[in-house]
């Protein structure tokens, strides 16, 4: 009877930690776009508006959303950025550049970098996790002679090996990186390169997913709370 409930004092505990986190509010984290023009020399940097304090230059109305539409530098920019932080949704953590059209108004060939920097990322929530840091490059348009290229990071490095993109299509590389502080910061930056009066159209995405090994020791510590479980009905069931 004292083993019996104990175990069940067991298990109320971990659902009632596991209902605590969920419930918890993350901190608010920092979500900015920086936007660079090569020939000359501009820089500018966009805060979300929402989880800043009401940056003038981000077009959009919603916490986690980035939108620039202007001219900047020798470019007409039109370029939207998602973040998932802190990545505990349905579709993890993610930083997403969607959608970049930009236009080159000058007649000499000129580079539009935009570096993305989100924090706040807590799944995983163990520091030392190896996870998979994904990076997807991908075009609808571009004119002859541009080009883009893509690098994804994780608390700040460049790990991810750097895409490439001159052409319609797509392009994606994956590497596994340790998470070494919890919370970590995501970050990204596309290159667009453009001849005089080019124009081209690139989404590129950074995600973190669990590495295989990672994801098998996950479900094998799961199995005997799943066991227990089992165990418990079928004593119920013995007992009617």
């Amino acid at each position: 009877m004292a083993v019996r409930l104990s175990r069940r004092l067991a298990i109320l505990a971990i659902l009632t930690g596991g209902l605590a986190l969920a419930g918890s509010s993350p901190a608010q984290a920092a979500f900015t776009l920086t936007l660079h023009d090569t020939v000359t020399g501009d820089n500018l940097v966009v805060n979300d508006r929402i989880l800043s304090v009401g940056d003038p230059n981000d077009a959009s109305k919603f916490a986690g959303t980035i939108s620039f539409e202007d001219t900047f530098g020798n470019f007409i920019v039109d370029i939207t950025i998602h973040t998932t932080s802190p990545g505990t949704g349905f579709n993890g953590p993610m930083v997403q550049d969607v959608t970049i059209t930009t236009n080159n108004t000058s007649s000499t060939t000129d580079t539009l970098t935009a570096s993305v920097n989100s924090d706040g990322f807590t799944n995983p929530s163990v520091v030392g996790t190896t996870v998979g840091l994904s990076s997807a490059l991908a075009s609808s348009f571009v004119s002859s002679g541009g080009s883009a290229t893509f690098v994804s990071g994780l608390n700040g490095q460049p790990t991810s090996p750097t895409l490439s993109l001159n052409k319609i299509g797509s392009t994606t590389a994956q590497t596994a990186v340790t998470v070494t502080t919890v919370p970590y910061t995501l970050t990204n930056t596309l290159a667009i390169t453009l001849g005089g009066n080019g124009t081209a159209q690139f989404t590129g995405t950074t995600t973190v997913t669990p590495e295989p090994g990672t994801l098998a020791l996950v479900l094998t510590a799961a199995l005997p709370l799943f066991g227990l479980g089992y165990r418990s009905r079928q004593r119920r069931n013995q007992k009617s």
